[in-house]
């Protein structure tokens, strides 16, 4: 990502911080991941839980949030078969994300649309064997997906966000995140390019 969208996440993460008004809330949803994530998982479901602190931006009535959430997409087994050895593999995705939020208003008071972006932070859990033989170092399916889970990575949040009553609301959220390139430094092939990708549908509650 480049400096301008950086300063523009820190900028937005910083937004509820200079609120006059605030709230603090609780939620949960249950993940459904697109091909980009299942490219890393082979499954496509997870769950999500975090909490917020709700504010109007400073000088305006726009609301906005900041949240911090874990996910945790557990991953499903795959087998492959070489010439030198069978193994299976599996790689299950946790995720620390921070966002940052502006709730924009519609025509009806009570629905909103979500804009926001996030810091993520994954970490891999891989269990299985992988095929490292130099024979097979091109073969993507003996390999585990990704290997390198370091740094902090982007994402984008759209959504929209539906007020059941003054304690409860539900949320469905669109997120894109970055997650691995191609792993230069690795002499084994692998799928590379990994940019996890979900729906999100969940409920939230106010206190």
């Amino acid at each position: 990502m480049n400096v301008f969208v950086r300063t523009s996440l820190l900028g937005l993460l910083a937004l509820p911080l200079a609120a006059q008004s605030s709230g603090f809330s609780a939620g949960g949803a249950i993940i459904y991941g697109f091909d980009s994530l299942k490219k890393v998982t082979n499954s496509n479901v997870g769950i999500t839980v975090n909490g917020a602190f709700d504010a109007t931006i400073y000088g305006s009535d726009i609301p906005a949030r900041i949240s911090l959430a874990y996910a945790n997409i557990p991953g499903k087994q795959t087998s492959y078969s070489t010439a030198t050895t069978d193994g299976h593999l599996r790689t299950t995705l946790n995720l620390i994300q921070l966002s940052g939020d502006i709730l924009v208003a519609s025509g009806k008071p009570e629905l909103k649309g979500v804009f926001g972006l996030s810091f993520n932070k994954y970490s891999l859990n891989k269990a299985g064997n992988e095929d490292t033989t130099a024979a097979n170092s091109g073969n993507p399916s003996a390999h585990f997906p990704a290997v390198d889970d370091k740094g902090v990575k982007l994402g984008l949040r759209l959504g929209l966000d539906y007020t059941i009553n003054k304690s409860f609301s539900a949320e469905v959220i669109f997120q894109q995140t970055e997650l691995a390139g191609a792993q230069r430094n690795d002499s084994l092939v692998r799928r590379g390019g990994l940019n996890p990708g979900w729906l999100q549908f969940g409920a939230r509650y106010h206190f």
